[in-house]
């Protein structure tokens, strides 16, 4: 039960000190001096654009993921949609002639003529120059999609830490540049 000791196989000394319990409150007091510093953190877009809206005011408090103002990536979704479809149009293309090519060269081996293998070497090789053409505009075209989507990402200013807004720099339709400071 309920305060029984467990028998010990050796004997062991015990020391016991008692206390009377008294009620009353107990306090725990540290005293501490310093100087308090604020640290201000300035932010900015990490894409270039123009200001759509600034959800901020100078005195605001945020918490670390607040969206503090965005960017207006009506330009930059446009440009992407050309890219798209760009890419889009290219890989058909791609498929088009992936099928005229068999047809052409099927048609020039049933043919019997004695240049024929002369004409499905040239014929090859034409193709696979215009596929590396197609595939280096597509590798171009990738590169820019991904820097369209990083800056359409980038598009949103968040907040890195909580604090208190000191200064907003920015207006709905002002121009900014990447990675240049827009608030404090």
């Amino acid at each position: 039960g309920a305060g029984e000791v467990p028998e010990l196989l050796e004997p062991v000394s015990i020391s016991v000190q008692t206390t009377a319990v008294q009620r009353g409150e107990l306090y725990d007091m540290t005293v501490m001096s310093g100087t308090v510093v604020p640290q201000t953190v300035p932010c900015g877009f990490s894409a270039e654009g123009r200001v759509a809206e600034v959800l901020v005011d100078r005195g605001d408090t945020v918490t670390a993921g607040d969206v503090l103002a965005l960017l207006d990536t009506g330009p930059l979704t446009e440009q992407l949609s050309v890219v798209e479809t760009e890419i889009q149009t290219l890989a058909e293309d791609q498929e088009m002639a992936d099928r005229r090519y068999e047809l052409e060269e099927s048609a020039l081996a049933q043919s019997g003529t004695a240049d024929a293998q002369a004409q499905i070497a040239l014929l090859g090789n034409a193709h696979d120059q215009e596929e590396s053409v197609r595939n280096t505009r597509v590798e171009e075209l990738e590169g820019e999609r991904t820097r369209l989507e990083q800056s359409i990402a980038g598009a949103a200013l968040i907040a890195p830490c909580d604090g208190t807004v000191l200064d907003v720099e920015i207006r709905p339709g002002d121009a900014v540049r990447g990675n240049e400071d827009a608030v404090y």
